[in-house]
C-alpha cells in the first residue's frame, strides 16, 4: 500500500476514533503534556486554561484542540461555556459542582438523545452570556430560578438511571413566568428563543420525549 494511503487511512482512523469517544479530544492526544481541554484549546492544568483565556495567551503553553474542527458542537456546549464562565446555572447555583453536574447529566442524558433537545442546548449556549448577565443584574430573579432549578435537580437524584423524572405542573409554570421574566430584558434573538422554548413546553410530548412526567 501506497505511503500517502497509509496516512490517510491513518488520518480516518484517528477521526472515527475521535468521534466515536468524544470526551477524549484528538488534540490532547498529540500535544504530550497539554492534556486540559481549555475551549478551543488544551493545556496543561486548568491554571494555564486561565490564563490563556485571561491573560497572556502566548505564555499559556496551550496549543490549538484541532478536535473541534470535526466536533465544533462538543467543543463549545461541552467544555467554552463552562471555562468563559457563560453558563447561567453557575450563578442559578452558586456553583455547586455536584448539582451541575446533575443538569450536564440531564443534558447529555436526555437533551442530546432528541434532535429538538439538542437545537435548544444549542440556542441555550449561543445566548447564554445573555441570560446570566439578566440573572446577575436581578437578585430576586436569580433566587427564584436558584428555587426551581434545586426541585429539578432533587427531582431528577430520585430518578434512577433512565427512569422518568417526575415534576409537578406548578414548577413549570413557575419557569415559564422566569421566562417572562428574562423576556422583558431580553434582545430579539434571546426573545425568540425563550418564546419558541415557552411554546414546546406547553406540549405534553416535549416531556414525555425527555423522560419526564408532569404530575398535576
Amino acid at each position: 500500500m501506497k505511503a500517502h494511503n497509509v496516512f490517510l487511512l491513518g488520518i480516518v482512523f484517528t477521526l472515527a476514533i475521535g468521534l466515536a469517544f468524544p470526551k477524549v479530544s484528538i488534540a490532547c492526544w498529540f500535544t504530550g503534556e497539554n492534556t486540559y481541554e481549555c475551549c478551543t484549546f488544551c493545556c496543561q492544568d486548568e491554571q494555564a486554561c486561565y490564563q490563556f483565556l485571561h491573560g497572556d495567551r502566548r505564555t499559556s503553553g496551550c496549543t490549538f484542540n484541532y478536535y473541534c474542527l470535526v466536533n465544533p458542537f462538543y467543543c463549545f456546549v461541552t467544555v467554552c461555556a463552562d471555562r468563559l464562565d457563560i453558563c447561567p446555572f453557575r450563578p442559578i447555583l452558586n456553583d455547586d459542582q455536584a448539582k451541575l453536574d446533575v443538569l450536564r447529566e440531564i443534558r447529555d442524558t436526555r437533551l442530546f438523545k432528541t434532535d429538538l433537545g439538542e437545537s435548544l442546548v444549542d440556542l441555550f449556549y449561543q445566548q447564554a452570556g445573555e441570560v446570566t448577565a439578566i440573572l446577575r443584574a436581578d437578585d430576586d430573579l436569580l433566587v427564584l430560578s436558584a428555587n426551581i432549578t434545586d426541585e429539578i435537580v432533587e427531582r431528577a437524584l430520585e430518578a434512577d438511571g433512565d427512569e422518568e423524572i417526575i415534576i409537578d405542573r406548578e414548577l413549570v409554570e413557575s419557569a415559564l413566568k422566569v421566562m417572562d421574566v428574562i423576556s422583558e430584558e431580553a434582545g430579539p434573538e434571546l426573545r425568540r428563543t425563550i418564546r419558541l422554548l415557552q411554546r414546546e413546553m406547553k406540549r405534553k410530548e416535549f416531556f414525555s420525549k425527555l423522560g419526564i412526567t408532569i404530575s398535576e
